[in-house]
């Protein structure tokens, strides 16, 4: 279990490119090196995720879309920073500024929805 409780919040008097989320890496073996990137991103200030496929405008294009987790509902983006592979959960509406729970709910999806993709 991983249970996380996280409240924040952000004033700006101007235009920021940022994203609040949590920030996890994934290894094939202890001690090694990164190979998947999880990110539960929980506000997008003008940044946006890594995606293999991007429409016509330039908007990123999630691989799964509706996913309910932890009390809200996310889409999930999948790509590569060029060093790992980059899955990011996205609120389909939104900021969340007070989020509470389970981190590896989302690592439980990440695989199966990976497992189905292949």
């Amino acid at each position: 279990c991983a249970q996380t409780t996280w409240q924040w919040s952000q004033t700006t008097s101007g235009s920021i490119v940022a994203d609040v989320a949590y920030d996890l890496f994934t290894s094939n073996t202890a001690g090694g090196s990164n190979v998947n990137e999880i990110m539960i991103w929980l506000a997008n200030f003008n940044a946006g995720p890594i995606s293999a496929t991007y429409s016509s405008s330039g908007q990123p294009v999630p691989v799964a879309s509706s996913i309910s987790l932890a009390g809200h509902t996310w889409n999930l983006y999948s790509g590569s920073n060029g060093a790992n592979n980059v899955f990011s959960f996205l609120p389909t509406s939104g900021t969340i500024t007070s989020f509470s729970g389970d981190l590896k709910t989302f690592f439980d999806v990440r695989f199966y929805r990976m497992r189905s993709c292949y």
